[in-house]
């Protein structure tokens, strides 16, 4: 079930968790955020393939892509102007409607991309903005936080409905990961042959369940190098995601 809200932006920011508590009781996932403790995870191919399975003629999900990556991996031509960031180094009297003009049409998705700034420091309260923003979008929403540092991808990260660790069965993704403040509800595996780890050591090190097993293999590659992911998605990609697509009931 796709969550359509008709909630318009809260005038207090203090809205946002009774908001976050009522989609959450009722079931639906609007925000789903994809990240990774080490580089190289797959978690942008992961994002992308959730938001392609979400797709309908009537939902556009929205993306908001940390990694800078999302649009080559549809395919589509990399966003150019201002986005997220640019929009955290405005002033304070720039609101949030503010980013419906930062959102590029995709054909068929919508993309707020990471921006051109890199601000040290924004106004009081642009975190819990976006979050209200996030929250009232009336397409499910999925995140690329991948590997990044900041207070915002951190509040991504923590904030979000369904937060996603994307790893392999890696000793070193492990490592980082347990040793990561951040908090999943559920991880994503890339599974890969002649790996010594399990899917037991991997939920006991992170007392999280595995959601969905990805066999990493020539074919996903394929798709992706030629930015045909959207058009030749694996089916078993379809099959190991289909629990976790955008949307669907907690």
């Amino acid at each position: 079930m796709t969550f359509r809200s008709t909630f318009s932006l809260p005038r207090s920011l203090s809205w946002l968790r009774s908001l976050q508590r009522f989609i959450v009781k009722r079931g639906w996932i609007v925000i789903t955020t994809c990240w990774a403790a080490k580089g190289g995870s797959g978690c942008t191919s992961v994002a992308v393939s959730l938001a392609i399975l979400a797709r309908s003629p009537l939902d556009s999900p929205l993306l908001l892509d940390l990694g800078g990556d999302m649009a080559a991996v549809l395919g589509r031509p990399d966003p150019t102007g201002p986005g997220l960031s640019d929009w955290l180094a405005s002033e304070a009297d720039v609101g949030p409607e503010a980013l419906d003009r930062l959102v590029v049409d995709l054909d068929g998705y919508h993309l707020l991309s990471a921006g051109t700034a890199s601000p040290t420091h924004f106004a009081s309260g642009r975190i819990d903005q976006l979050m209200v923003w996030l929250a009232g979008q009336r397409s499910p929403v999925v995140v690329d936080a991948g590997c990044v540092d900041t207070p915002v991808s951190h509040a991504l990260i923590d904030r979000a409905d369904r937060s996603l660790l994307v790893t392999r069965l890696c000793y070193l993704s492990m490592r980082r990961a347990v040793a990561s403040p951040r908090a999943a509800t559920g991880v994503v595996l890339l599974r890969e042959p002649g790996r010594s780890l399990k899917e037991s050591d991997v939920a006991s090190a992170l007392n999280v369940a595995v959601v969905a097993r990805l066999d990493v293999s020539a074919e996903i590659a394929r798709a992706i190098d030629a930015g045909l992911l959207e058009h030749r998605m694996p089916s078993s990609v379809r099959r190991a995601l289909a629990k976790v697509e955008l949307g669907a009931a907690v």
